[in-house]
């Protein structure tokens, strides 16, 4: 055999044993990856890695109070035109599922003051608690971000809220909900159609009242004195009756 192809040989050997070798390292990483992958999969995060800044609006909470509820973190922002459009529909969602066992915490991820939140959520009439900010192992990429945990603090939800999933994923968390943290009136057969909250009529009269049922057309209202009075649902606001009809649809 000539040198060149004593060369040739030597150089096809060379690089079969080097191709042989590379396809091995690319196996070896790829299951590597694989194994990291599961790895991560297999570990879900639950309510419990999260933590709150301070209640700047609504109700103050604990861990403990959160035990057995099914909770929404919303990260959102108030200078997030998205995030602000949607504060509408999380008013609606607390209105009607609050005393059904929904807590609602959205931790405002912008860095605004007090008083612009504060005035944010008068403006919307929203009871539901805002924090400055919070901490978990969630990678945020943008705003508006909404996480649902059922009742046993697991992740149900993760994605945009305007997603009709999120609605669907609030639901079902509250339908296989059977947590001991329910009271007798809230799963009793007694229980409001609508929680203790502000109404307000076509004039813009407000009245602070709890839902109780819908009798011929006429909201059975239960006021804070502990009276019982029926009004006609057609002179209330656009925004009331649509909640209403939420609440009926269940």
């Amino acid at each position: 055999m000539s040198c060149s192809s004593n060369f040739f040989c030597r150089c096809f050997v060379r690089n079969e044993m080097n191709s042989r070798i590379l396809r091995s390292l690319i196996s070896i990483l790829s299951c590597f990856c694989l194994v990291t992958a599961s790895t991560l999969t297999a570990a879900p995060h639950t309510l419990s890695e999260w933590s709150f800044g301070e209640v700047v609006h609504g109700e103050t909470f604990t861990k403990e109070s959160l035990k057995g509820k099914v909770v929404v973190v919303d990260y959102w922002g108030t200078h997030c035109p998205p995030c602000l459009a949607l504060i509408p529909h999380l008013v609606k969602l607390d209105d009607k599922y609050r005393d059904k066992g929904l807590k609602i915490i959205a931790p405002e991820s912008q860095g605004s003051s007090k008083d612009a939140i504060t005035r944010l959520m008068k403006k919307h009439q929203a009871q539901y608690t805002v924090t400055a900010g919070c901490s978990g192992p969630l990678q945020l990429r943008g705003l508006p971000h909404a996480v649902v945990f059922n009742a046993q603090g697991q992740i149900v939800f993760s994605g945009h809220p305007a997603d009709s999933a999120f609605d669907r994923s609030i639901k079902n968390a509250l339908k296989e909900s059977r947590s001991a943290n329910y009271s007798r009136d809230a799963i009793s057969s007694n229980q409001p159609l609508i929680g203790h909250r502000t109404w307000t009529n076509q004039d813009g009269q407000k009245i602070k009242a709890t839902l109780l049922a819908v009798e011929n057309g006429k909201a059975k209202f239960r006021l804070t004195n502990g009276s019982v009075t029926l009004y006609d649902i057609t002179k209330l606001s656009l925004f009331d009756k649509e909640l209403i009809q939420d609440a009926l649809k269940d």
